[in-house]
């Protein structure tokens, strides 16, 4: 199996835009790159963003409007993040991209940018303990059996790694198709043309769910225990590669505003391949009380589309 580089050019991270990158900076530079690639699509997402505005609304019905989080802002292409910044008194920005902060920043006006703080850091610990080094560093080397038996390590050490410094008590925490994005892309990307692949992927698979959980845990502790969590996931992908084993997903498209829950339920239990690991942390329901608010459509590009789940969560 081959993982083009996000860059569209050929070869892998490793082989292409990766090449020269030292592997302490590996998985900060692949978040780096295609936070750059998706850069220019804030148009092409205005309507994803308008149905993670509407959410974001709902959950913040009844609350306190002063106080916001947004944790893997990238560049805010998919959060509405003028009307964050003008409806709450202090908004900050997580990510581990300093330069996609700063261009989400640009966007807004000098009123809005007063409240606005941006805040690099990393939401896994992955890339602050050295992990995600020492699997470039297998992987660029291809010293495939010594990167599977370091992934079966991993699992059980995901609760040890650090976590993020991140303030407590904001009156709404948004998280928009993050969940997803915090192992996956970075092991495809490094060691995708592994021999060992099937091996790989099982304890990728395992190490994705345990930082989606983590995830889960992040949002708890930072949100006002009155406040709540807009929470949206991409909970299932189909593109170009794949069409023609999701042919009875693509008629979806058509309404990308009122999905049959039913329907997503359905296509979820009869399309596993399409699954996105980690998309819902199975600890969400013991943390909040979930109330599933709406499904929708992201065309994420011309030969990429998700199916999005969001929720409102309110802390137990």
């Amino acid at each position: 199996m081959s993982h083009q580089c996000s860059c569209i050019a050929g070869g892998t991270f490793l082989q292409c835009c990766g090449k020269e990158i030292a592997d302490w900076d590996a998985y900060r530079f692949l978040l780096c790159l295609g936070n750059e690639a998706s850069r220019p699509f804030h148009g092409r997402w205005a309507r994803h963003r308008d149905l993670v505005k509407r959410l974001v609304d709902q959950a913040a019905g009844g609350i306190r409007w002063e106080r916001c989080l947004v944790l893997g802002a990238g560049n805010c292409n998919d959060i509405p993040l003028d009307h964050l910044a003008d409806a709450f008194t202090e908004v900050t920005l997580f990510d581990l991209d300093e330069s996609a902060l700063a261009a989400a920043a640009a966007r807004l006006s000098p009123r809005q940018r007063a409240g606005l703080r941006l805040l690099a850091g990393d939401l896994t610990g992955l890339h602050a303990s050295g992990t995600a080094e020492a699997i470039a560093r297998l992987a660029r080397r291809g010293r495939w059996p010594e990167l599977v038996q370091y992934l079966g390590k991993l699992r059980k050490k995901i609760r040890s790694l650090p976590p993020p410094e991140l303030d407590h008590g904001y009156d709404l925490v948004v998280s928009v198709c993050v969940a997803t994005q915090l192992f996956v892309p970075f092991i495809r990307a490094v060691a995708a043309d592994s021999p060992l692949w099937d091996r790989i992927h099982a304890h990728a698979a395992d190490i994705s769910r345990a930082l989606s959980n983590r995830l889960g845990e992040h949002m708890h502790r930072s949100v006002e225990p009155e406040g709540a969590v807009a929470f949206a996931t991409d909970i299932l992908e189909w593109n170009a590669a794949r069409l023609g084993l999701a042919g009875r997903v693509a008629p979806l498209a058509l309404d990308s505003e009122a999905i049959d829950p039913a329907a997503v339920d359905e296509l979820l239990r009869g399309h596993s391949h399409l699954k996105n690991v980690g998309a819902v942390p199975e600890n969400l329901a013991g943390l909040f009380t979930p109330v599933h608010a709406v499904d929708w459509i992201w065309a994420f590009s011309d030969w990429k589309q998700y199916v999005v789940r969001g929720f409102v969560l309110h802390p137990r």
